[in-house]
């Protein structure tokens, strides 16, 4: 019985920690690839504006 209840537990956090490693990763690939569009969305949109008011 202990060693059933010691092997569930040992199961549930391997889950834990392979589901926080695939959320850590995938955060932070989203997180580059948001700031990367959301820098280049900006910038290509303020590029008229700087041309027109130079700066």
């Amino acid at each position: 019985m202990f060693r059933f209840v010691v092997k569930r537990i040992g199961q549930l956090f391997l889950v834990l920690f392979a589901v926080s490693i695939i959320v850590f990763v995938f955060t932070s690939v989203m997180g580059k690839v948001l700031s990367s569009m959301f820098r280049t969305l900006i910038f290509d949109s303020a590029g008229p504006y700087r041309a027109m008011f130079g700066f």
